[in-house]
C-alpha cells in the first residue's frame, strides 16, 4: 500500500484505491476488518507523504470527498435506521 500511495498521480487513482477499503469497511463492521483497514490505510498515508506527483490541492480536494462521503454514508444510514425503527 506504501508503494501505491507514492505512485499515484491524480485524484481519480485515489479514490480507486481507496474504495475497496471503504466498501470493506461499510460491509464488515468488526474489529478484525477495522484493524486491518486501518493498517492499509497507514500504510498508504506513508506513501501519499512521500508522494512527488500529488499537489496539496489535490489531496485537500480528495480530503474533502472523502468526508463528505463519510457524512452522506452516515446520515443515509441514519434514515434507513429511522425508518426501521417506524416499522416496528
Amino acid at each position: 500500500m506504501e508503494l501505491l500511495g507514492r505512485l499515484i498521480h491524480s485524484n481519480n487513482e485515489l479514490l480507486i484505491c481507496i474504495e475497496p477499503l471503504r466498501q470493506q469497511l461499510l460491509l464488515y463492521n468488526d474489529s478484525r476488518q477495522i484493524s486491518k483497514c486501518e493498517k492499509c490505510l497507514q500504510r498508504f498515508q506513508t506513501g501519499l507523504i512521500n508522494n512527488n506527483y500529488l499537489s496539496i490541492e489535490i489531496l485537500f480536494i480528495f480530503i474533502h470527498h472523502l468526508l463528505t462521503k463519510t457524512e452522506e454514508n452516515n446520515f443515509n444510514e441514519q434514515i434507513t435506521n429511522n425508518e426501521n425503527n417506524k416499522i416496528l
